[in-house]
């Protein structure tokens, strides 16, 4: 896989458009260095290897992926991945739906979700956990939990 660390100027737009969409401020994400990768995937790096090392490495050995996936941006907006929208929970100030128990076990048997939200991507939380990302139109959240994460059963 072809690994492209991210210039100043395209980190900018990234950050951008992440303060934008959910809030968060540029200066939280600052000090990581971003990765362009397949499909329009974004993916923070915050290790000591400069990108030279990282591709002297690439092309020693098989090197699938570098860091936390990020976020998406193929649909012409921003869209933090699951595992990135957990780990910057407490920096996301905008975009964030509170979910009740029912919409919680309607969410994670992988139903869309009747209610009303902010248009565009959004960040699902019960309590202080993330639960999931979303689609919004207005009045429908749909639902991109992956089958694999989906419950199988009734909870």
């Amino acid at each position: 896989m072809k690994i492209k660390f991210l210039s100043l100027a395209e980190k900018s737009v990234v950050l951008n458009e992440l303060y934008e969409e959910y809030g968060i401020e540029k200066d939280e994400l600052a000090e990581l260095k971003l990765i362009a990768s397949g499909r329009k995937k974004i993916r923070a790096y915050s290790g000591d290897f400069s990108e030279a090392e990282v591709s002297v490495l690439s092309s020693i050995a098989e090197i699938d992926s570098v860091g936390l996936y990020l976020a998406n941006t193929r649909d012409k907006s921003i869209r933090l991945n699951f595992d990135a929208a957990t780990f910057l929970r407490d920096k996301l100030k905008k975009h964030v739906v509170e979910l009740d128990e029912n919409e919680l076990k309607l969410w994670f048997e992988g139903f869309d979700l009747e209610k009303r939200a902010p248009k565009g991507n959004v960040v699902l939380k019960f309590r202080n956990d993330v639960v999931g990302v979303g689609k919004s139109n207005g009045t429908l959240i749909f639902n991109y939990v992956p089958k694999e994460r989906k419950c199988k059963v009734s909870i």
